[in-house]
């Protein structure tokens, strides 16, 4: 589901709602004013001539992309989008109760619930990873910061930079203006040489050893 809207806001059916301290990087909370459910949305703003702008909205697009086409239980789902005179958005599930570089930043020492909870991540996470790939998608940008976290479950989220390969005869690539995050960063990377699927299984593999 897609809308055009001519004026700045929310469409008609839904309200926006306090995110209290769960924003997340552009992310707000609007309320569906026929089923009274709740939805995070995710926006940028549209129209202004600076490169910045112009690569967060060309982000938001190639995110919208992906995420129509992929569905799976331990990535988010998009519910619609829509633009205005202001911003191109989309509404999701979960709304996310943290991040997962907040769960480990604030569990010091671990208590065992913890431990029992986290030691589930590791498959999903991984199965999650698995299924981008069978559908040709290298995610590009895991990091704790782009796992949520709801009720214990775990979800891959902002596929801003994301690539799908499903057009190409090969998956490796060597895109230098990808944004990447250094700490996750695989090797081939960081040379600035050819890279492939493997590039995110090093990222995960980062993510579960500061698990």
């Amino acid at each position: 589901m897609y809308l055009l809207l001519s004026r700045k806001g929310c469409p008609k059916s839904f309200r926006r709602n306090s995110f209290a301290n769960r924003t997340y990087r552009g992310v707000d909370l609007v309320r569906s004013v026929l089923s009274f459910k709740h939805y995070a949305r995710k926006r940028v703003l549209r129209g202004r001539d600076s490169e910045r702008s112009r690569e967060a909205q060309n982000a938001m697009i190639n995110e919208l992309r992906q995420l129509k086409r992929l569905s799976h239980i331990h990535l988010v789902k998009i519910i619609t989008s829509y633009t205005d005179n202001e911003y191109i958005a989309y509404l999701m599930e979960p709304i996310a109760d943290c991040t997962l570089e907040t769960l480990l930043a604030t569990n010091s020492p671990p208590t065992p619930d913890y431990k029992a909870m986290v030691r589930t991540f590791y498959g999903c996470l991984a199965g999650a990873l698995n299924y981008l790939h069978k559908n040709k998608v290298r995610h590009r940008d895991i990091t704790a910061r782009n796992i949520l976290i709801k009720r214990g479950q775990v979800y891959l989220a902002d596929f801003g930079s994301a690539y799908n390969s499903s057009h190409c005869v090969g998956s490796a690539t060597r895109h230098l203006h990808t944004p990447v995050s250094m700490d996750y960063m695989a090797p081939e990377v960081a040379k600035r040489e050819e890279r492939d699927s493997k590039s995110d299984m090093f990222s995960l593999g980062v993510i579960f050893l500061e698990m």
